[in-house]
């Protein structure tokens, strides 16, 4: 998410300029639109989303790999190509490694947004909380991913739409994704029960069905 800012700093630096305004607007928009997709949607989106982080994960991992081994850029393309397509499929049709990725993605982002690591110690250390979170997130899929998809599309949406609305300030981008957060948890928790709630009373209603059918049958 630092990143975001960065190029949002970088965006208003230039504001003079109509087109650069423009594209900043459209940007921050995008980034409004998924963060909220994320924040109110993204158990039901899980595979769409694990697919997605494994791609982008393929595809740097792939570009580093290949970068070290001095290719040419079109080789370090296909190879990050590969990796990401392989990666993605592999997310998509393997349940529990894509949560994990996914999981793991999420923390990595906050961690890093949240500690700025500036030393190979950091860094390291983030990459530990991130592959935490995509433990924790195998064994306990459904609030982790509630948790981690609302807190990761509202601290996006509230950075975003503090831009939109000209609020760049700390406080208000933090206190919009604060509460988009505690918003989508609750959405998505509250959604998600539902859905389970059917589905526990369909087998329920037939087991009645049958209960009562046979002993119809036997009378």
């Amino acid at each position: 998410m630092e990143f975001i800012i960065r190029i949002g700093e970088l965006m208003d630096q230039v504001k003079g300029m109509e087109e650069l305004t423009r594209l900043s607007q459209i940007f921050f928009l995008i980034v409004l639109v998924i963060g909220l997709l994320n924040c109110f949607l993204g158990y039901r989106l899980l595979r769409f989303w694990v697919m997605l982080v494994g791609f982008a994960t393929g595809a740097v991992a792939g570009a580093m790999g290949a970068h070290t081994m001095n290719l040419s850029k079109t080789a370090i393309l296909g190879i990050a190509l590969a990796a990401a397509l392989l990666l993605a499929a592999l997310a998509f049709f393997i349940y529990k490694a894509g949560i994990f990725i996914l999981c793991a993605g999420i923390g990595w982002a906050l961690t890093i947004y949240a500690v700025h690591p500036t030393t190979s110690l950091t860094f390291f250390l983030c990459i530990l909380a991130g592959v935490g979170l995509g433990i924790l997130g195998v064994h306990f899929a459904k609030p982790i991913i509630i948790a981690g998809t609302a807190i990761q599309g509202g601290a996006f949406a509230g950075i975003a739409g503090a831009h939109l609305v000209q609020l760049e300030e700390m406080p208000y981008g933090l206190l919009i994704g604060i509460g988009t957060a505690v918003l989508g948890i609750l959405v998505q928790a509250a959604t998600n029960r539902e859905k389970e709630d059917e589905e526990e009373e369909e087998p329920e209603t037939e087991r009645k069905k049958v209960t009562y059918n046979e002993q119809r049958s036997k009378k």
